[in-house]
């Protein structure tokens, strides 16, 4: 008998999430701990309830920040009112999610850009720089509300898990490759 394979989803961003599970039906929402111990003890433990083959696909970040470079009070450069720092903390971010996912799981990493995976799940892309970071966000999370329907209630889905969710359908459902 094969084992089923467990795949596992992941917006690695400080407000992130992973979603770890085997099917629609079956899976769990995480969101990214704030310490290296507490991300190290949840991927542990991921791990220890399967014992099959894992499939990893996380975001990656392009490290474009889309929007209108302008220089803020203090006359740095920041692109899209995306501070240095706070790219700098998504990126230290990101690096230790990835470190954790690999050491743990024992499993390569496939990357999926926010365009891939959007065209993945269906998701027209091409408005987006139009819009503001938060009603894009927003227009995210209702899509994952549409696609999650009967599984999961309209308040489990946040800003915070929306993008992970919709990575994990995409994956689950083999549109993402």
């Amino acid at each position: 008998m094969s084992k089923k394979t467990l795949h596992v989803a992941v917006d690695p961003g400080a407000k992130g999430a992973i979603i770890a599970g085997t099917s629609l039906e079956n899976f769990s929402i995480y969101s990214i701990p704030e310490t290296l111990a507490d991300l190290v003890s949840l991927v542990s433990g991921i791990s220890n309830a399967h014992h099959g083959p894992v499939h990893i696909w996380m975001e990656r970040n392009t490290g474009y920040m889309a929007g209108i470079t302008r220089r803020n009070s203090e006359g740095i450069e920041e692109a899209g009112g995306v501070s240095p720092k706070a790219m700098y903390v998504f990126g230290l971010n990101t690096g230790r999610v990835e470190g954790v996912l690999q050491a743990v799981l024992g499993s390569s990493l496939r990357y999926a850009s926010p365009i891939k995976w959007m065209n993945a799940a269906g998701i027209v892309t091409g408005r987006k720089k139009f819009l503001s970071t938060s009603h894009w966000k927003n227009i995210l999370k209702q899509e994952c509300i549409t696609r999650f329907d009967g599984i999961l209630l309209p308040k489990q889905i946040t800003l915070v898990n929306c993008d992970a969710l919709l990575i994990f359908h995409a994956v689950v459902t083999r549109r993402l490759r």
